[in-house]
This record gives structure tokens, sequence and C-alpha cells, in this order.
């Protein structure tokens, strides 16, 4: 995947995550033309806990239409039509065991070579 303005911007946005955020990790991460897909490690601790994945995916999906918000689009760039950047929920998935994991990790890896058989592309 080339990544657009906008796709930089969110790449950006993701990697910021860890320093708002320092009891999570982040994994593999990869940005498609209509979706994004990334593993976020929990840390918990007894006195200081990570925070609720909803609160980070909450503040990620913030951050990020802001940014898409206060860019100057003009009236030929093909983002401008765009209603919304953002689906109201989210997917999410407890990897429960190191097998699981890389086939996850696997999975998001090799997601944009098959982006040509993407359902919604149909």
């Amino acid at each position: 995947m080339h990544l657009n303005f906008f796709g930089q911007n969110i790449n950006i946005e993701w990697l910021k995550l860890r320093s708002r955020y320092p009891k999570i990790g982040l994994d593999n991460f990869v940005i498609m033309p209509n979706h994004i897909h990334g593993i976020i490690i929990l840390m918990n601790g007894r006195e200081n806990p990570a925070p609720t994945l909803g609160r980070i995916i909450a503040y990620f999906k913030y951050q990020t239409t802001k940014q898409y918000n206060l860019l100057e689009v003009g009236s030929s760039h093909p983002c401008k039509h765009y209603q919304k950047l953002w689906q109201r929920n989210y997917y999410e998935h407890v990897i429960r065991d190191e097998r699981e994991l890389i086939h996850i990790q696997k999975y998001i890896t090799d997601n944009p070579k098959n982006w040509e058989k993407d359902e919604l592309l149909q």
C-alpha cells in the first residue's frame, strides 16, 4: 500500500499512541484503503493498569479525525467527498496464545497482498 497524506497522518497517530499510553505495546499494523488492522498489547499492572481498549481506540479515532478535519482539502482532492472517517464501532479480538498471535500477525502482514480479493471491492 502506498499511503496518501491521510494514511500518513493515520500512521503517525498510531505510533503516537505508545507515548500517550505508556502501558500499551503496539504490534503489527497495516493501513488499507477502507480499514486498518492493528494489534494493541495491554500491559496491566496492579498499581497502574493500562487504559481500556475502548479508550485507546476512541482517542485514536478522535486524533485522526481531528487531523483529517484540519486539513484544507482542495475541490479536486479525491478525499473531499468522504462524509465520515471512521465507522461508529470497531472489531476486537482477544489473542489468547502464541499460535494465535503468529496467525494474526501473518494475516495483518499479508492483508495488502490480498486486497484484490476484498469482498467490499466486488
